[in-house]
């Protein structure tokens, strides 16, 4: 999904737009309400882009993921 997220901002998208067709918009899709998003009652899935979106960190219901061991 990361992929997925550069190339629709090389598409044209924004950021905020991007995010929302790779997070939030899957998890709809699955009927998953509680993934996908940031608020309360949500597991914490959070992924940390550097400013050229290659993924650094991956925190999976709040817990940081070895990258290395993935």
């Amino acid at each position: 999904m990361d992929q997925a997220l550069r190339n629709l901002i090389a598409m044209g998208l924004d950021i905020s737009e991007a995010s929302l067709r790779t997070s939030t918009y899957p998890a709809d899709y699955l009927g998953v309400k509680e993934r996908g998003r940031l608020k309360p009652g949500c597991f914490a899935d959070i992924l940390v882009f550097d400013r050229q979106f290659r993924l650094k960190e991956v925190y999976v219901e709040g817990e940081k993921i070895d990258l290395a061991h993935a």
